[in-house]
């Protein structure tokens, strides 16, 4: 199955429920969030995710396939059949 893009960007906002108890029924207007690009790779040989990450978790967050957003994407791309590696450019926006 050929993919109809092979980039898709996605705006996320930040939620205020991650910050304790009460802020997820109270709520927060937060002017946070996070920018994902994923990019299909056409190499059928590469089945490696690349993973970059700017900004906020960029000294923590994971760089490979335990990272939660890479898993996700992986398993849509295999629900899709499609098998090869991917690219993520992640970042949180203020």
């Amino acid at each position: 199955m050929n993919p109809i893009c092979n980039r898709v960007h996605v705006r996320v906002p930040a939620t205020s429920a991650n910050l304790g108890s009460g802020f997820d029924t109270v709520g927060l207007a937060l002017d946070y969030h996070d920018e994902l690009t994923f990019t299909l790779n056409d190499d059928p040989n590469d089945g490696i995710a690349h993973v970059i990450i700017h900004g906020e978790g960029a000294d923590t967050l994971p760089r490979d396939e335990t990272h939660l957003v890479v898993s996700t994407f992986r398993r849509a791309c295999a629900t899709c059949r499609y098998r090869r590696g991917c690219g993520l450019c992640a970042g949180g926006r203020p």
